[in-house]
């Protein structure tokens, strides 16, 4: 199974990630160019939590996946939903 090497997995995961960030990027453009200011907020948050999963992943890798690196690399990831389904609601509000 693909899932059962790590360094595949770290692959796909990091692949993932930069797609994220592009899709993040396009949206980020579209609500600036269209001036969407009642989500100028709530797609700035995402882009905190977007970079601070960013920051924790490379921690993540660097200390070779100590328990609290991880462990926080993981709630951001709680933080990063919630702020993507925060967004989601108030974009489908905003329309």
């Amino acid at each position: 199974s693909s899932f059962s090497d790590p360094s595949l997995v770290q692959f796909m995961h990091r692949n993932l990630a930069y797609l994220i960030g592009i899709f993040y990027l396009y949206m980020l453009f579209k609500v600036y160019i269209n001036k969407k200011y009642e989500l100028y907020k709530s797609i700035n948050i995402v882009g905190y939590f977007i970079i601070l999963q960013i920051l924790l992943g490379i921690l993540t890798i660097i200390y070779g996946a100590h328990i609290y690196v991880a462990s926080m690399h993981q709630l951001s990831s709680i933080f990063l939903v919630s702020s993507c389904i925060y967004f989601f609601y108030l974009n489908t509000n905003s329309n």
